[in-house]
């Protein structure tokens, strides 16, 4: 507050001056710096219950992408299993010559043991050839569970008229 040039400054009058009681205190809304220790109660349980989800949340997401990277392995195997029954000749490849290929290693540890599903068919003409479904399966919680399956033909290429008969020891053009 200013004061004018000249002028001095005189005590208020002790009439207006009002003294505050511990009742007029206790009215007051202005409330104390600090937290109570019911904030600091739920502050804490809220805090634990979003920690709580969070751990969670986490355990859920591992579980998946373990579950992920064990189906990308059996893929991998069932890709590899499918790799090398191309390279068997045609009349070599039946269901328990598949179901008897060994299940590469993976590199993961799988509690219970896994199988090869196998159905193998034979196309009629004029398509010569095996349709062949390999998958591996196993049984979790009394449920059959797959690796999604793969499905893919084996070619058997016609018998050319040459090869025919010089295996069995004739010729068109020769006249018995």
């Amino acid at each position: 507050m200013l004061f004018p040039r000249g002028t001095v400054p005189v005590a208020p009058d002790a009439s207006l001056i009002r003294r505050t009681t511990s009742s007029d205190r206790r009215l007051s809304t202005r409330r104390p710096a600090g937290l109570t220790i019911i904030e600091i109660v739920v502050a804490c349980t809220l805090l634990s219950a979003a920690l709580v989800s969070i751990g969670i949340l986490q355990t859920q997401v591992t579980r998946a992408q373990k579950s992920l990277n064990q189906r990308a392995q059996m893929r991998l195997a069932i890709l590899n299993a499918r790799e090398l029954i191309g390279s068997w000749p045609p009349s070599q490849i039946s269901a328990e010559r598949i179901q008897a290929l060994p299940i590469e290693p993976l590199d993961f540890e799988w509690p219970v043991a896994l199988r090869w599903d196998v159905r193998v068919q034979s196309a009629p003409q004029p398509w010569s050839g095996h349709a062949i479904f390999l998958d591996l399966i196993w049984e979790d919680a009394g449920q059959t569970q797959s690796a999604g399956g793969l499905n893919f033909w084996v070619y058997i290429p016609p018998e050319r008229a040459g090869d025919r008969d010089r295996l069995s020891g004739t010729r068109e053009d020769q006249q018995p």
